[in-house]
Protein backbone atom coordinates (compact mmCIF):
# COMPACT_ATOMS: atom_id res chain seq x y z
CA UNK A 1 0.00 0.00 0.00
CA UNK A 2 1.32 3.45 -0.94
CA UNK A 3 2.10 6.04 1.70
CA UNK A 4 -0.30 8.98 1.90
CA UNK A 5 0.44 12.64 2.65
CA UNK A 6 -1.39 14.03 4.53
CA UNK A 7 -2.03 10.66 6.12
CA UNK A 8 -5.41 11.61 7.64
CA UNK A 9 -7.49 11.52 4.49
CA UNK A 10 -11.09 12.17 5.60
CA UNK A 11 -13.86 9.77 4.67
CA UNK A 12 -16.09 12.60 3.52
CA UNK A 13 -17.53 11.45 0.20
CA UNK A 14 -19.84 14.18 -1.00
CA UNK A 15 -21.43 14.10 -4.43
CA UNK A 16 -19.56 15.15 -7.55
CA UNK A 17 -15.91 16.07 -7.79
CA UNK A 18 -14.89 15.60 -4.15
CA UNK A 19 -16.34 12.08 -4.11
CA UNK A 20 -14.36 11.17 -7.21
CA UNK A 21 -11.11 12.71 -5.96
CA UNK A 22 -11.21 10.79 -2.69
CA UNK A 23 -12.18 7.61 -4.52
CA UNK A 24 -9.18 7.89 -6.86
CA UNK A 25 -6.79 8.77 -4.02
CA UNK A 26 -7.91 5.67 -2.12
CA UNK A 27 -7.60 3.58 -5.30
CA UNK A 28 -4.00 4.70 -5.85
CA UNK A 29 -3.14 4.14 -2.20
CA UNK A 30 -4.51 0.59 -2.31
CA UNK A 31 -3.07 -0.45 -5.69
CA UNK A 32 0.44 1.03 -5.45
CA UNK A 33 3.16 -0.46 -3.24
CA UNK A 34 4.87 1.25 -0.32
CA UNK A 35 7.64 2.34 -2.70
CA UNK A 36 5.24 5.08 -3.81
CA UNK A 37 3.92 8.14 -1.99
CA UNK A 38 0.59 9.76 -2.88
CA UNK A 39 0.42 13.48 -2.08
CA UNK A 40 -2.98 15.13 -2.33
CA UNK A 41 -4.49 18.62 -2.39
CA UNK A 42 -1.28 20.65 -2.72
CA UNK A 43 -1.64 24.42 -2.96
CA UNK A 44 0.87 26.22 -5.18
CA UNK A 45 1.68 29.84 -5.95
CA UNK A 46 3.80 31.32 -8.74
CA UNK A 47 4.76 34.89 -9.59
CA UNK A 48 5.02 35.34 -13.37
CA UNK A 49 5.58 38.73 -15.04
CA UNK A 50 4.70 40.48 -11.81
CA UNK A 51 1.40 38.61 -11.39
CA UNK A 52 0.70 36.03 -8.71
CA UNK A 53 -1.00 32.81 -9.78
CA UNK A 54 -2.54 30.25 -7.43
CA UNK A 55 -3.81 26.72 -7.90
CA UNK A 56 -4.15 23.25 -6.42
CA UNK A 57 -2.66 19.94 -7.48
CA UNK A 58 -5.27 17.24 -6.89
CA UNK A 59 -2.85 14.30 -6.69
CA UNK A 60 0.93 13.93 -7.11
CA UNK A 61 2.45 10.42 -7.04
CA UNK A 62 6.17 10.02 -6.28
CA UNK A 63 8.35 6.94 -6.64
CA UNK A 64 11.41 6.22 -4.51
CA UNK A 65 13.68 8.11 -6.89
CA UNK A 66 11.68 11.33 -6.51
CA UNK A 67 10.12 11.27 -9.99
CA UNK A 68 6.57 12.60 -10.06
CA UNK A 69 3.25 12.17 -11.85
CA UNK A 70 0.59 14.86 -11.49
CA UNK A 71 -2.97 13.51 -11.71
CA UNK A 72 -5.42 16.31 -12.47
CA UNK A 73 -8.91 14.92 -11.81
CA UNK A 74 -11.96 16.37 -13.55
CA UNK A 75 -15.17 14.61 -12.55
CA UNK A 76 -18.38 14.87 -14.55
CA UNK A 77 -18.72 16.02 -18.14
CA UNK A 78 -16.09 17.97 -20.02
CA UNK A 79 -16.31 19.77 -23.34
CA UNK A 80 -14.04 18.96 -26.31
CA UNK A 81 -13.38 21.88 -28.66
CA UNK A 82 -10.60 22.74 -31.10
CA UNK A 83 -8.24 20.14 -29.71
CA UNK A 84 -8.76 21.34 -26.13
CA UNK A 85 -10.69 20.15 -23.08
CA UNK A 86 -12.90 22.56 -21.13
CA UNK A 87 -14.68 22.12 -17.80
CA UNK A 88 -17.90 24.07 -17.24
CA UNK A 89 -18.41 25.77 -13.87
CA UNK A 90 -21.08 28.18 -12.68
CA UNK A 91 -18.50 30.97 -12.96
CA UNK A 92 -17.66 30.04 -16.57
CA UNK A 93 -15.54 27.51 -18.44
CA UNK A 94 -11.94 26.56 -17.66
CA UNK A 95 -9.40 25.36 -20.21
CA UNK A 96 -8.34 22.07 -18.62
CA UNK A 97 -5.63 21.35 -21.19
CA UNK A 98 -3.92 24.65 -20.45
CA UNK A 99 -4.36 24.13 -16.71
CA UNK A 100 -2.52 20.79 -16.91
CA UNK A 101 0.36 22.32 -18.86
CA UNK A 102 0.68 25.20 -16.39
CA UNK A 103 0.69 22.85 -13.39
CA UNK A 104 3.43 20.72 -14.91
CA UNK A 105 5.57 23.79 -15.66
CA UNK A 106 4.99 25.21 -12.18
CA UNK A 107 6.11 22.03 -10.44
CA UNK A 108 9.18 21.68 -12.68
CA UNK A 109 10.08 25.33 -12.05
CA UNK A 110 9.73 25.05 -8.28
CA UNK A 111 11.85 21.90 -8.18
CA UNK A 112 14.63 23.64 -10.10
CA UNK A 113 14.44 26.62 -7.75
CA UNK A 114 15.04 24.14 -4.91
CA UNK A 115 18.11 22.75 -6.71
CA UNK A 116 16.39 19.47 -7.64
CA UNK A 117 17.23 19.20 -11.33
CA UNK A 118 17.04 15.47 -12.07
CA UNK A 119 13.47 14.73 -10.95
CA UNK A 120 11.17 13.92 -13.87
CA UNK A 121 7.62 15.38 -13.81
CA UNK A 122 4.88 13.69 -15.87
CA UNK A 123 1.18 14.52 -16.11
CA UNK A 124 -2.12 12.64 -16.45
CA UNK A 125 -5.52 14.23 -17.02
CA UNK A 126 -7.98 11.87 -15.30
CA UNK A 127 -11.59 11.95 -16.55
CA UNK A 128 -13.39 9.33 -14.38
CA UNK A 129 -16.87 10.09 -15.78
CA UNK A 130 -16.05 10.95 -19.41
CA UNK A 131 -15.17 8.92 -22.49
CA UNK A 132 -12.55 10.61 -24.62
CA UNK A 133 -13.69 11.14 -28.21
CA UNK A 134 -10.83 13.06 -29.80
CA UNK A 135 -7.73 11.42 -31.15
CA UNK A 136 -4.75 13.18 -32.71
CA UNK A 137 -4.11 16.90 -32.74
CA UNK A 138 -4.81 17.48 -29.05
CA UNK A 139 -3.09 20.05 -26.87
CA UNK A 140 -2.54 17.07 -24.57
CA UNK A 141 -1.40 13.82 -26.20
CA UNK A 142 -3.99 11.04 -25.90
CA UNK A 143 -1.44 8.98 -23.97
CA UNK A 144 -1.65 11.50 -21.11
CA UNK A 145 -5.43 11.21 -20.77
CA UNK A 146 -7.06 8.55 -18.57
CA UNK A 147 -10.78 8.43 -19.34
CA UNK A 148 -13.67 6.49 -17.79
CA UNK A 149 -12.74 3.27 -19.63
CA UNK A 150 -9.18 3.36 -18.29
CA UNK A 151 -9.63 4.86 -14.83
CA UNK A 152 -9.64 1.46 -13.12
CA UNK A 153 -6.08 0.93 -14.42
CA UNK A 154 -4.72 4.32 -13.32
CA UNK A 155 -2.25 2.72 -10.90
CA UNK A 156 -0.83 0.60 -13.74
CA UNK A 157 -0.47 3.71 -15.92
CA UNK A 158 1.42 5.38 -13.07
CA UNK A 159 3.75 2.38 -12.72
CA UNK A 160 4.52 2.53 -16.45
CA UNK A 161 5.68 6.13 -16.10
CA UNK A 162 7.20 5.79 -12.62
CA UNK A 163 9.08 2.50 -12.18
CA UNK A 164 9.08 1.09 -8.66
CA UNK A 165 12.35 2.08 -6.96
CA UNK A 166 13.69 2.19 -3.43
CA UNK A 167 13.92 5.54 -1.70
CA UNK A 168 16.99 7.46 -2.88
CA UNK A 169 18.64 10.64 -1.66
CA UNK A 170 16.79 12.56 -4.36
CA UNK A 171 13.52 10.95 -3.27
CA UNK A 172 14.11 12.18 0.28
CA UNK A 173 14.82 15.69 -1.03
CA UNK A 174 11.65 15.75 -3.14
CA UNK A 175 9.59 14.49 -0.19
CA UNK A 176 10.97 17.23 2.05
CA UNK A 177 10.42 19.77 -0.73
CA UNK A 178 6.75 18.87 -1.12
CA UNK A 179 6.11 18.77 2.62
CA UNK A 180 7.82 22.07 3.37
CA UNK A 181 7.30 24.18 0.26
CA UNK A 182 3.68 23.32 -0.25
CA UNK A 183 3.07 23.08 3.51
CA UNK A 184 0.98 19.99 3.07
CA UNK A 185 -2.09 19.73 5.24
CA UNK A 186 -5.76 19.22 4.66
CA UNK A 187 -7.78 22.39 4.23
CA UNK A 188 -9.99 21.29 7.08
CA UNK A 189 -12.04 24.47 6.94
CA UNK A 190 -13.07 23.61 3.39
CA UNK A 191 -13.62 19.98 4.41
CA UNK A 192 -15.84 21.17 7.26
CA UNK A 193 -18.00 23.13 4.82
CA UNK A 194 -18.24 20.16 2.47
CA UNK A 195 -19.14 17.90 5.38
CA UNK A 196 -21.77 20.36 6.61
CA UNK A 197 -23.38 20.38 3.16
CA UNK A 198 -23.41 16.59 3.05
CA UNK A 199 -24.87 16.29 6.56
CA UNK A 200 -27.52 18.85 5.63
CA UNK A 201 -28.59 16.67 2.71
CA UNK A 202 -28.53 13.43 4.70
CA UNK A 203 -30.42 14.88 7.67
CA UNK A 204 -33.22 16.22 5.49
CA UNK A 205 -35.57 13.35 6.32
CA UNK A 206 -37.36 15.03 9.22
CA UNK A 207 -37.77 18.29 7.30
CA UNK A 208 -39.10 16.40 4.27
CA UNK A 209 -41.90 14.29 5.69
CA UNK A 210 -42.86 15.76 9.07
CA UNK A 211 -44.36 18.94 7.53
CA UNK A 212 -46.68 16.66 5.53
CA UNK A 213 -48.26 15.18 8.67
CA UNK A 214 -51.72 16.49 9.51
CA UNK A 215 -53.55 15.79 12.78
CA UNK A 216 -56.66 17.15 14.44
CA UNK A 217 -54.74 18.54 17.42
CA UNK A 218 -52.18 20.25 15.17
CA UNK A 219 -49.43 19.35 17.69
CA UNK A 220 -46.44 17.20 16.77
CA UNK A 221 -43.81 16.26 19.36
CA UNK A 222 -40.42 15.18 17.99
CA UNK A 223 -37.91 13.38 20.18
CA UNK A 224 -34.79 13.43 18.03
CA UNK A 225 -31.24 12.67 19.12
CA UNK A 226 -28.45 15.19 18.60
CA UNK A 227 -27.69 15.68 14.91
CA UNK A 228 -30.98 14.18 13.73
CA UNK A 229 -32.06 17.34 11.90
CA UNK A 230 -34.40 19.02 14.42
CA UNK A 231 -33.07 22.53 13.85
CA UNK A 232 -33.09 21.88 10.10
CA UNK A 233 -36.75 20.93 10.43
CA UNK A 234 -37.44 24.18 12.30
CA UNK A 235 -35.73 26.21 9.55
CA UNK A 236 -37.76 24.41 6.89
CA UNK A 237 -41.08 25.00 8.63
CA UNK A 238 -40.39 28.66 9.35
CA UNK A 239 -39.02 29.44 5.89
CA UNK A 240 -42.04 27.83 4.26
CA UNK A 241 -44.53 29.73 6.40
CA UNK A 242 -46.36 32.23 4.20
CA UNK A 243 -46.26 35.99 4.58
CA UNK A 244 -49.85 35.85 5.87
CA UNK A 245 -48.96 33.46 8.69
CA UNK A 246 -47.83 34.64 12.11
CA UNK A 247 -44.95 32.35 13.15
CA UNK A 248 -42.98 32.11 16.41
CA UNK A 249 -39.84 30.11 17.22
CA UNK A 250 -39.01 29.66 20.92
CA UNK A 251 -35.95 27.91 22.39
CA UNK A 252 -34.04 27.90 25.68
CA UNK A 253 -30.50 29.04 24.83
CA UNK A 254 -29.88 32.61 23.68
CA UNK A 255 -27.09 31.65 21.27
CA UNK A 256 -29.42 29.31 19.38
CA UNK A 257 -32.11 32.01 19.20
CA UNK A 258 -29.56 34.50 17.83
CA UNK A 259 -28.51 32.00 15.18
CA UNK A 260 -32.11 31.52 14.09
CA UNK A 261 -32.72 35.28 13.97
CA UNK A 262 -29.70 35.75 11.71
CA UNK A 263 -30.88 33.06 9.29
CA UNK A 264 -34.65 33.47 9.15
CA UNK A 265 -36.80 35.96 7.22
CA UNK A 266 -37.45 39.17 9.22
CA UNK A 267 -41.17 38.40 9.40
CA UNK A 268 -40.45 35.34 11.59
CA UNK A 269 -40.15 36.00 15.31
CA UNK A 270 -37.46 33.99 17.14
CA UNK A 271 -36.62 34.25 20.83
CA UNK A 272 -35.86 32.35 24.00
CA UNK A 273 -38.70 31.66 26.39
CA UNK A 274 -37.26 34.14 28.88
CA UNK A 275 -36.91 36.82 26.20
CA UNK A 276 -40.65 36.46 25.72
CA UNK A 277 -41.08 36.91 29.46
CA UNK A 278 -38.94 40.07 29.41
CA UNK A 279 -40.83 41.47 26.42
CA UNK A 280 -44.19 41.01 28.14
CA UNK A 281 -42.78 42.57 31.34
CA UNK A 282 -41.73 45.66 29.40
CA UNK A 283 -45.17 45.95 27.84
CA UNK A 284 -47.02 45.60 31.14
CA UNK A 285 -44.67 46.74 33.91
CA UNK A 286 -41.95 48.89 32.35
CA UNK A 287 -38.18 48.56 32.19
CA UNK A 288 -36.83 45.43 33.94
CA UNK A 289 -34.07 45.43 36.53
CA UNK A 290 -31.59 42.85 35.26
CA UNK A 291 -29.39 43.39 38.31
CA UNK A 292 -32.13 41.86 40.47
CA UNK A 293 -31.30 38.13 40.81
CA UNK A 294 -35.01 37.35 41.25
CA UNK A 295 -36.12 39.21 38.13
CA UNK A 296 -36.23 36.29 35.69
CA UNK A 297 -38.23 34.16 38.11
CA UNK A 298 -40.70 37.03 38.63
CA UNK A 299 -40.99 37.69 34.89
CA UNK A 300 -41.58 33.99 34.31
CA UNK A 301 -44.44 33.93 36.83
CA UNK A 302 -45.90 37.08 35.26
CA UNK A 303 -45.81 35.44 31.81
CA UNK A 304 -47.52 32.25 33.01
CA UNK A 305 -50.32 34.24 34.69
CA UNK A 306 -51.02 36.39 31.64
CA UNK A 307 -54.18 35.76 29.59
CA UNK A 308 -52.87 35.48 26.03
CA UNK A 309 -55.07 35.69 22.95
CA UNK A 310 -54.52 33.10 20.18
CA UNK A 311 -52.35 34.77 17.53
CA UNK A 312 -49.89 32.28 16.01
CA UNK A 313 -50.48 30.11 12.95
CA UNK A 314 -47.17 28.30 13.46
CA UNK A 315 -45.40 27.77 16.77
CA UNK A 316 -42.11 25.89 17.15
CA UNK A 317 -40.63 25.03 20.53
CA UNK A 318 -37.01 23.87 20.34
CA UNK A 319 -34.93 22.37 23.20
CA UNK A 320 -38.20 21.32 24.81
CA UNK A 321 -36.37 19.08 27.29
CA UNK A 322 -35.23 22.28 29.04
CA UNK A 323 -38.78 23.65 29.34
CA UNK A 324 -41.15 23.28 32.24
CA UNK A 325 -44.54 21.76 31.24
CA UNK A 326 -46.36 24.97 32.22
CA UNK A 327 -44.17 26.95 29.81
CA UNK A 328 -45.36 24.73 26.96
CA UNK A 329 -48.98 25.19 28.03
CA UNK A 330 -48.59 28.98 28.18
CA UNK A 331 -47.21 28.97 24.64
CA UNK A 332 -49.87 26.56 23.36
CA UNK A 333 -52.60 28.99 24.48
CA UNK A 334 -51.26 31.45 21.89
CA UNK A 335 -51.90 29.04 18.99
CA UNK A 336 -54.84 29.77 16.70
CA UNK A 337 -57.61 27.22 16.33
CA UNK A 338 -56.21 25.70 13.14
CA UNK A 339 -52.59 26.47 13.96
CA UNK A 340 -49.68 24.03 13.97
CA UNK A 341 -47.32 23.46 16.91
CA UNK A 342 -44.06 21.49 16.74
CA UNK A 343 -42.29 20.60 19.98
CA UNK A 344 -38.69 19.50 19.36
CA UNK A 345 -36.47 17.99 22.03
CA UNK A 346 -34.10 15.25 23.17
CA UNK A 347 -34.27 13.80 26.67
CA UNK A 348 -30.60 12.80 26.46
CA UNK A 349 -29.74 16.51 26.34
CA UNK A 350 -31.76 17.44 29.44
CA UNK A 351 -28.96 19.02 31.47
CA UNK A 352 -31.22 20.96 33.83
CA UNK A 353 -33.38 19.56 36.61
CA UNK A 354 -36.60 19.15 34.67
CA UNK A 355 -39.17 16.39 34.73
CA UNK A 356 -40.03 14.77 31.39
CA UNK A 357 -43.57 15.43 30.19
CA UNK A 358 -46.04 14.34 27.54
CA UNK A 359 -48.31 16.64 25.58
CA UNK A 360 -51.94 15.48 25.44
CA UNK A 361 -53.23 14.71 21.92
CA UNK A 362 -49.83 15.27 20.31
CA UNK A 363 -48.43 12.95 17.66
CA UNK A 364 -45.07 11.66 18.96
CA UNK A 365 -42.19 10.95 16.59
CA UNK A 366 -38.86 9.44 17.62
CA UNK A 367 -35.57 9.60 15.69
CA UNK A 368 -32.33 7.97 16.95
CA UNK A 369 -30.38 8.92 13.79
CA UNK A 370 -27.29 11.13 14.24
CA UNK A 371 -25.99 12.55 10.94
CA UNK A 372 -23.60 15.11 12.45
CA UNK A 373 -21.23 13.42 14.90
CA UNK A 374 -18.33 11.32 13.50
CA UNK A 375 -19.12 7.62 13.63
CA UNK A 376 -16.18 6.77 15.92
CA UNK A 377 -17.31 9.41 18.42
CA UNK A 378 -20.83 7.96 18.29
CA UNK A 379 -19.35 4.52 18.93
CA UNK A 380 -17.72 5.82 22.12
CA UNK A 381 -20.97 7.51 23.19
CA UNK A 382 -22.80 4.21 22.78
CA UNK A 383 -20.04 2.20 24.49
CA UNK A 384 -20.17 4.53 27.49
CA UNK A 385 -23.96 4.30 27.61
CA UNK A 386 -24.32 8.07 27.67
CA UNK A 387 -27.76 8.04 26.05
CA UNK A 388 -30.98 6.36 27.08
CA UNK A 389 -30.91 4.54 23.73
CA UNK A 390 -28.35 3.52 21.15
CA UNK A 391 -27.85 6.31 18.64
CA UNK A 392 -27.50 5.40 14.98
CA UNK A 393 -24.20 6.79 13.65
CA UNK A 394 -24.99 7.98 10.11
CA UNK A 395 -22.40 10.70 9.58
CA UNK A 396 -20.43 10.39 6.31
CA UNK A 397 -17.27 10.96 8.39
CA UNK A 398 -15.81 8.03 10.31
CA UNK A 399 -13.41 10.26 12.25
CA UNK A 400 -11.43 8.93 15.18
CA UNK A 401 -11.91 8.30 18.89
CA UNK A 402 -11.56 11.39 21.09
CA UNK A 403 -8.02 12.13 22.23
CA UNK A 404 -7.53 12.42 26.00
CA UNK A 405 -5.25 14.71 28.00
CA UNK A 406 -5.00 14.64 31.78
CA UNK A 407 -4.82 17.55 34.15
CA UNK A 408 -4.56 17.76 37.91
CA UNK A 409 -6.25 20.32 40.12
CA UNK A 410 -3.27 20.24 42.46
CA UNK A 411 -0.80 20.34 39.58
CA UNK A 412 -2.36 23.50 38.14
CA UNK A 413 -1.90 22.29 34.54
CA UNK A 414 -5.49 22.76 33.34
CA UNK A 415 -4.57 25.74 31.17
CA UNK A 416 -1.55 24.07 29.56
CA UNK A 417 -3.48 20.85 28.85
CA UNK A 418 -6.33 22.80 27.26
CA UNK A 419 -3.86 24.88 25.23
CA UNK A 420 -2.21 21.67 24.02
CA UNK A 421 -5.57 20.32 22.83
CA UNK A 422 -6.27 23.51 20.86
CA UNK A 423 -2.71 23.48 19.47
CA UNK A 424 -3.19 19.91 18.29
CA UNK A 425 -6.26 20.91 16.30
CA UNK A 426 -4.46 23.93 14.84
CA UNK A 427 -1.54 21.78 13.72
CA UNK A 428 -4.01 19.38 12.09
CA UNK A 429 -5.28 22.27 9.98
CA UNK A 430 -8.34 23.56 11.84
CA UNK A 431 -8.59 27.37 11.92
CA UNK A 432 -9.47 28.89 15.31
CA UNK A 433 -12.91 29.77 13.97
CA UNK A 434 -13.60 26.02 13.64
CA UNK A 435 -12.48 25.20 17.20
CA UNK A 436 -14.56 25.66 20.34
CA UNK A 437 -13.54 24.97 23.95
CA UNK A 438 -16.42 23.78 26.13
CA UNK A 439 -16.12 23.46 29.88
CA UNK A 440 -17.87 20.67 31.76
CA UNK A 441 -18.41 23.04 34.65
CA UNK A 442 -21.04 25.76 34.72
CA UNK A 443 -20.03 29.21 33.55
CA UNK A 444 -19.69 30.66 37.05
CA UNK A 445 -17.63 27.72 38.35
CA UNK A 446 -15.19 27.45 35.45
CA UNK A 447 -11.57 28.54 35.71
CA UNK A 448 -11.51 29.10 31.93
CA UNK A 449 -14.64 31.16 31.26
CA UNK A 450 -13.27 34.15 33.16
CA UNK A 451 -10.01 34.30 31.18
CA UNK A 452 -9.19 37.17 28.84
CA UNK A 453 -6.42 35.13 27.24
CA UNK A 454 -5.43 31.47 26.92
CA UNK A 455 -1.86 31.17 25.73
CA UNK A 456 -1.45 33.52 22.77
CA UNK A 457 -5.18 33.60 21.96
CA UNK A 458 -7.61 36.25 23.09
CA UNK A 459 -10.68 34.55 24.52
CA UNK A 460 -14.23 35.12 23.34
CA UNK A 461 -16.54 34.30 26.23
CA UNK A 462 -19.65 35.44 28.05
CA UNK A 463 -18.78 37.81 30.90
CA UNK A 464 -21.78 36.85 33.02
CA UNK A 465 -23.31 40.34 32.70
CA UNK A 466 -26.06 41.89 30.58
CA UNK A 467 -26.42 45.29 28.97
CA UNK A 468 -29.41 47.55 29.63
CA UNK A 469 -31.42 45.77 26.91
CA UNK A 470 -30.82 42.36 28.45
CA UNK A 471 -28.24 41.24 25.90
CA UNK A 472 -25.35 39.14 27.23
CA UNK A 473 -22.00 40.95 27.23
CA UNK A 474 -19.12 39.04 25.60
CA UNK A 475 -15.37 39.37 25.70
CA UNK A 476 -13.98 40.00 22.23
CA UNK A 477 -11.52 37.32 21.08
CA UNK A 478 -10.76 34.67 18.46
CA UNK A 479 -11.00 31.49 20.59
CA UNK A 480 -14.50 30.70 21.81
CA UNK A 481 -14.77 29.29 25.33
CA UNK A 482 -18.22 28.45 26.66
CA UNK A 483 -19.97 25.95 28.89
CA UNK A 484 -21.45 22.75 27.52
CA UNK A 485 -24.91 23.81 28.69
CA UNK A 486 -24.79 27.22 27.02
CA UNK A 487 -23.46 25.80 23.75
CA UNK A 488 -26.25 23.24 23.46
CA UNK A 489 -28.08 23.53 20.13
CA UNK A 490 -24.91 24.52 18.27
CA UNK A 491 -22.02 22.61 16.69
CA UNK A 492 -18.42 23.06 15.58
CA UNK A 493 -15.96 21.03 13.47
CA UNK A 494 -13.47 20.61 16.36
CA UNK A 495 -14.50 20.52 20.02
CA UNK A 496 -12.28 20.56 23.11
CA UNK A 497 -14.14 19.34 26.20
CA UNK A 498 -12.26 20.50 29.26
CA UNK A 499 -12.53 20.60 33.08
CA UNK A 500 -13.93 17.06 32.96
CA UNK A 501 -13.78 16.21 36.65
CA UNK A 502 -16.15 13.56 38.02
CA UNK A 503 -15.98 10.39 40.10
CA UNK A 504 -19.05 8.58 38.76
CA UNK A 505 -21.19 8.44 35.64
CA UNK A 506 -24.40 9.65 37.18
CA UNK A 507 -27.32 10.89 35.10
CA UNK A 508 -26.18 14.51 34.90
CA UNK A 509 -22.61 13.54 34.02
CA UNK A 510 -23.82 11.25 31.24
CA UNK A 511 -26.02 13.95 29.77
CA UNK A 512 -23.34 16.64 29.86
CA UNK A 513 -20.86 14.31 28.18
CA UNK A 514 -23.49 13.38 25.61
CA UNK A 515 -24.21 17.02 24.80
CA UNK A 516 -20.53 17.94 24.67
CA UNK A 517 -19.42 15.08 22.43
CA UNK A 518 -22.32 15.51 20.00
CA UNK A 519 -21.38 19.17 19.39
CA UNK A 520 -18.50 17.98 17.19
CA UNK A 521 -18.80 17.55 13.43
CA UNK A 522 -15.25 16.28 12.85
CA UNK A 523 -13.15 15.75 15.99
CA UNK A 524 -13.25 15.74 19.80
CA UNK A 525 -10.45 16.23 22.33
CA UNK A 526 -11.03 15.70 26.06
CA UNK A 527 -9.12 17.27 28.96
CA UNK A 528 -9.92 15.43 32.20
CA UNK A 529 -8.68 14.42 35.61
CA UNK A 530 -7.19 10.99 36.21
CA UNK A 531 -10.25 10.12 38.31
CA UNK A 532 -12.59 10.95 35.42
CA UNK A 533 -10.48 8.88 33.04
CA UNK A 534 -10.67 5.90 35.41
CA UNK A 535 -14.47 6.20 35.49
CA UNK A 536 -14.64 6.13 31.69
CA UNK A 537 -12.17 3.26 31.38
CA UNK A 538 -14.13 1.24 33.92
CA UNK A 539 -17.33 1.86 31.99
CA UNK A 540 -15.61 0.69 28.80
CA UNK A 541 -14.37 -2.43 30.58
CA UNK A 542 -10.73 -1.48 30.12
Amino acid sequence: MARLHPSSLPSVKTHGGMYRELQIIEQLQQQLSDHYTVFHHLDWALIDAGREHHGELDVVVMNGNGDLVICEIKAGDVLERDGQYFKLYTSGEKNVSRQCQIQQRVLQSRLKEAGINQAHVAMFLVLPDYRCLMGAGLALPRSLIVDSRECHALAQRVREVLPETSLSAQGERVTAFLKNLFQIRLDLSARAKQLANTVHQLAGGLSTWIPRIRHNSGIIQVQGTAGSGKTQLAFQLLEQSTAKEHALYVCYNRALADRMIASLPPRVQAQTFHEGCVSLWRQRKGEPDFADPAFFQESERHYLEHEFQPRYDLLIVDESQDFEPEWILALAKQLKENGRMYVLGDEDQRVYSREPFDIPEAICIDSPDNYRTPRMVCAMINALGLGTRVIEALSPLEGSLPSIRLYSESGNNLFSATRAAVNEFEKAGYPLSDIVVLTFRGHHHSALCSLDQLGSWNVKSYTGSFDKDGNPIWRDGELLIDSISRYKGQSSPAVVLTELDFTELDEQTRRRLFVGMTRACMAVSMVMTAEAEQVLMKQLGA
